[in-house]
């Protein structure tokens, strides 16, 4: 038997690779090791759950804040004191992230040698966390090391994410520098020029040999394969850049629970309703909220905007006010059910499965630059994606099944549209029938496919 490392950091990650790690168990061949790293999340809901079904997980020896995230701690007090001038603020942080990086690269060997690991197998491949640094210790081993993606994020996505960090800005001297010298960690937004880490983070990589050749492209790292959920994404990953023999189009497990959905709808459906005790046959429609708190302060994004309340509020009144269709909501992973209670008063029910077991039942899927658009676009159901931020991804721009609007009005007109126009409904859903099979694998054998690129890599 096999010994399987996966490595943790947040709970979408967890949700994904614990299911692979399931499968695998599953299957007498493999052993799976889930290494929770409590430094960027706590993860005490993951621990709960390996606990309950008796998979063996081992914690991260610290919990180290996120901003502290690629700097030694050994180096902190020296760093305090030399951060008066540029020279000497810039270069005790660099040796203080390279010491960082040093440490780990030896404790991921060690924990990989006491635990006798054959593969590795992680959500991610970039210049956070521990990924890079993991797949370094594993090739000093000769391990192989398979990215199996938590999800999908465009070069523009993620420098949307980061645009507001001012310890990423080219204002900053050291960050100017590195642009002109490691122009690979640089990206220009809307005028702004700036890096994907701060300077001493690139240049601690760069020196410690585990800088990803594209820092702006998700998954580039030095992984020895990427298992690919879709085709469109092996597209666009080789277009940037991603040898072929590396991009292994697997699909994802959730495509096979959304295959089981599609097959099974009608019953699917009525299961719901009786769990959440709803006698009606109305038609769902399926929301998944975006990621905001009720407290968030929104001004930031848009000065009309208030708390997240106010916005949450305004997502599920317009599509309950639609009384033809019943409304469900899906929380993102890791979100107290508790703190979004307040929604159901205005007749929608908080849905605590798992979105792809959700997605295949509703009529038309309500989001906004949600990863899990591209699940309901592998269904063939029309999407709204209202964007209330004005994030304004350009990723899904051009697919008219994704109906895209950034103004509450353009929400309650489509929204409406959706649900009583047939005309306007039936095109929509025509149009994601003719993409969908560019966005998922539903075919009922992802986990067949997965199960043979672990075999292929483990000699079996």
């Amino acid at each position: 038997m096999k010994n399987v490392f996966f490595l943790v950091h947040i709970s979408t990650q967890f949700r994904v690779l614990v299911k692979i790690a399931e499968m695998l168990n599953a299957s007498g061949k493999y052993h799976s090791v889930m290494y929770l790293d409590g430094s960027v999340h706590r993860l005490d809901d993951a621990m709960e759950y390996c606990t309950g079904h008796s998979l063996d997980f081992l914690l991260s020896p610290e919990r180290i804040p996120a901003h502290e995230n690629g700097q030694d701690r050994a180096g902190k007090n020296l760093f305090q004191k030399n951060k008066t001038t540029f020279p000497s603020f810039f270069f005790t942080k660099l040796v203080s992230s390279v010491l960082f990086y040093r440490r780990k690269i030896r404790r991921f060997t060690r924990i990989l040698q006491e635990q006798k690991i054959s593969l590795v197998i992680i959500p991610d491949d970039g210049p956070e966390n521990n990924y890079a640094v993991l797949v370094k210790a594993a090739h000093k081993l000769g391990i192989k090391v398979i990215v199996c993606p938590f999800t999908s994020m465009t070069s523009e996505g993620t420098a949307l994410a980061l645009s507001g960090n001012k310890s990423l800005s080219t204002g900053l001297l050291s960050n100017r520098i590195t642009s002109v010298l490691l122009p690979q960690w640089k990206y220009s937004l809307n005028g702004r020029i700036f890096l994907r880490t701060p300077a001493h983070a690139a240049w601690a990589m760069k020196l410690t040999g585990i800088a990803p050749p594209r820092p702006w492209l998700d998954n580039s790292g030095h992984a020895d394969v990427i298992a690919v959920d879709c085709f469109l994404n092996k597209k666009y990953l080789q277009e940037r850049g991603i040898k072929e023999n590396r991009l292994i189009l697997t699909g994802a497990l959730y495509h096979d629970v959304l295959a089981s959905g599609l097959r099974n709808k009608e019953r699917k459906l009525e299961s719901l309703y009786h769990r959440h005790g709803i006698n009606n046959s109305k038609p769902m429609v399926l929301c998944a909220l975006p990621a905001l708190s009720p407290e968030d302060d929104l001004s930031s994004y848009n000065p009309n905007l208030g708390k997240g309340k106010d916005l949450l509020e305004e997502f599920v009144k317009t599509l309950t006010s639609i009384n033809s269709h019943q409304v469900f909501l899906s929380l993102r992973p890791g979100s107290k059910k508790e703190d979004y209670l307040f929604l159901e008063k205005y007749g929608a029910c908080i849905a605590e499965e798992p979105v792809e077991e959700l997605i295949p039942a509703c009529r038309f899927y309500v989001s906004s630059f949600s990863a899990t658009i591209r699940m309901a676009i592998a269904c063939g159901i029309p999407v709204l994606n209202y964007d209330p931020l004005h994030y304004n991804y350009t990723f899904y721009k051009g697919l008219k099944g994704v109906i895209h609007t950034n103004t509450a009005a353009g929400y309650r007109e489509y929204a409406g549209r959706l649900a009583s126009d047939e005309l306007f409904y039936r095109a929509a859903k025509q149009e994601q029938e003719q993409i969908k099979e560019d966005y998922g694998s539903i075919d009922g054998h992802a986990a067949d496919r997965l199960l043979a690129l672990t075999d292929s890599y483990c000699g079996i």
